[in-house]
């Protein structure tokens, strides 16, 4: 069989750039900082949504960040993706979608009351905000609430769901001071990784690509509007070099970087024990090993394959993009297109994101 395998680590490729400086050089936009609240205004609330492509290390950056002291980072929400795929009546009122929101399958591993949530969401001091949005705030805070302690308070409130890459202009609208901080990885190893889960261990490794080379995209949109509000971190350069990643991702959040942030726990907010079977890596000591894993697990014509497909975002992102090939992009849109056509509404637009395209995530709001 055509498989090459070896323990040797695979080296990280320098970045075209500053290793740590790296954002999309095509089309980026100056940065701009958010503005803060106005005089007389009630003071801005600044989460922190931590993005990204599935299995490209969320979890990881997450674990890692919610053991500093100063940030609350619960368990995957999923919330705007929920708010697309079962949404309450238009026009529900604020105890509406708390009812709707108590409901959701993921609520439970917040550890939060629905009356609890009720009174956090009462308390909101945010006038002419979307019930939708003061019930993800309330949920937010409710959670950092009580995980609070009397010397160290949790005033950095985070929460991290891949899918919320695709509906960043609609929290971006809920709350203008929001952060985005999006963690990216080599396309190979995230398709790799996406044949291992339970829900899409079935699906055919090109249609992985193309949601992989759709994140992307989004991710570069994102940057390129949202500025200096905006982070772009690789997986890569999180394990080659966590502690200057590490630095630079605490000072975009606000914080100092913590060495403790790198010692693993017995138990991790991010992960509840139900997704410990495909999350449980993100809860052990950093492994360097795991970058461009692809290198040395993946069959070379699967290899050459699907870096074909994804060629021009990797090359675009720093990464390795395997020999030209001659097609141009509409080829390999029209290849995607064909491979995937039969599926991909059903099983990755819907199912995963909740919306058809950036441009349904926005109508949203």
């Amino acid at each position: 069989m055509d498989r090459t395998r070896t323990d040797t680590p695979v080296a990280i490729p320098p970045l075209p750039e500053s290793a740590l400086e790296h954002q999309p050089t095509q089309d980026r936009a100056s940065p701009t900082p958010s503005s803060g609240p106005r005089g007389g205004e009630p003071e801005a609330f600044r989460p922190v949504f931590l993005v990204g492509c599935e299995r490209s290390g969320t979890t990881l950056l997450a674990t890692i960040l919610g053991r500093h002291p100063r940030v609350s980072m619960p368990p995957e929400t999923g919330y705007c993706w929920h708010l697309a795929r079962t949404p309450p009546p238009q026009g529900t009122d604020l105890d509406g979608v708390l009812s709707w929101a108590a409901g959701i399958p993921r609520f439970a591993d917040l550890g939060v009351s629905a009356a609890d949530l009720a009174r956090a969401a009462h308390g909101v001091d945010a006038p002419g905000l979307d019930p939708r949005g003061v019930v993800l705030r309330a949920m937010l805070e409710a959670f950092a609430s009580g995980e609070r302690t009397t010397d160290r308070p949790k005033d950095v409130i985070a929460e991290k769901s891949p899918v919320h890459l695709f509906s960043y202009p609609v929290l971006r609208r809920w709350f203008p001071a929001a952060r985005f901080l999006c963690v990216v990885r080599d396309g190979r190893d995230v398709v790799e990784s996406l044949a291992k889960v339970p829900w899409t261990s079935g699906e055919p490794r090109e249609m992985h690509a193309r949601q992989w080379r759709l994140c992307m995209r989004v991710t570069r949109h994102m940057s390129e509007t949202l500025g200096a509000d905006a982070l772009v971190l690789r997986y890569e350069d999180l394990l080659a070099r966590p502690e200057a990643v590490l630095t630079r991702a605490c000072a975009f959040i606000g914080v100092a970087f913590d060495p403790e942030m790198l010692a693993p726990r017995g138990e991790e907010s991010t992960v509840p024990g139900w997704e410990a079977g495909w999350k449980d890596k993100a809860t052990r000591e950093l492994d360097p090993s795991r970058a461009l894993a692809w290198k040395r697990t993946m069959e070379p014509r699967a290899a050459r394959w699907l870096s074909m497909l994804m060629r021009p975002e990797l090359a675009r992102w720093g990464y390795e993009p395997g020999t030209a090939s001659g097609l141009s992009e509409r080829a390999r849109h029209a290849i995607l297109a064909r491979v995937c056509a039969p599926i991909w509404d059903v099983r990755v637009t819907r199912r995963r994101t909740g919306a058809r395209s950036l441009r349904a995530a926005q109508r949203l709001a």
